[in-house]
């Protein structure tokens, strides 16, 4: 992974303040920053509680969406044991997202405070350090490129492509400092990114 040339290859296509961002992510990891700690007993409470109920509901769309991420190499799978050996390990409970009309997706639920003083992982961070979501809107971000592409380029084909986003929910490269703290269990085994 050359990451200069990505950047290179990326100057004048994608803002510069994303690039700043692209660049700390590909070089130090995810998130850009994150300060907290957290209790012995903050730990329990997350290990006690498990999963959501969803992930009960549909076993087989977990166990392909693991060996997918583990083929890949985005998570390294241990014995649940280990868990009590891991310093700084923090568990958070996955889930399913279900919606009519769209296809069932694995959610990594950072943000959930299981009891009043309990800690999520969501917690030790702040939006303001992190780059700016446009999921939203890049549907509209690509066709107003397209309008552009053809207002500059009026007798040229212009090709477009499909990009296959499968996977990029969840495939940050977590700080190997910090990796532990994004860990889950399922089907008894611990899961580190």
């Amino acid at each position: 992974l050359d990451v200069q040339q990505i950047i290179s290859r990326l100057k004048g296509i994608v803002p510069t303040g994303t690039l700043n961002y692209l660049e700390k992510l590909l070089t130090r990891g995810a998130p850009m920053k994150i300060n907290g700690h957290s209790t012995k007993e903050n730990f329990q409470v997350y290990k006690n509680y498990g999963n959501h109920l969803s992930v009960t509901l549909k076993p087989e769309l977990i166990r392909k969406a693991l060996v997918k991420e583990s083929k890949y190499k985005y998570v390294m799978t241990f014995p649940c044991w280990i868990a009590r050996f891991v310093p700084n390990l923090h568990l958070t409970p996955q889930g399913i997202l279900i919606r009519e009309g769209k296809k069932d997706r694995i959610i990594f639920d950072g943000s959930i405070k299981l009891e009043y003083d309990s800690v999520p992982i969501n917690a030790h961070m702040h939006a303001d350090n992190e780059p700016e979501i446009h999921y939203g809107k890049k549907f509209m971000m690509h066709l107003i490129r397209i309008w552009n592409l053809r207002i500059t380029y009026k007798n040229k084909d212009i090709y477009l492509w499909d990009d296959d986003i499968a996977g990029a929910f969840r495939q940050l490269k977590y700080n190997p400092e910090i990796a532990q703290a994004f860990s889950f269990v399922i089907f008894q085994r611990l899961w580190m990114p």
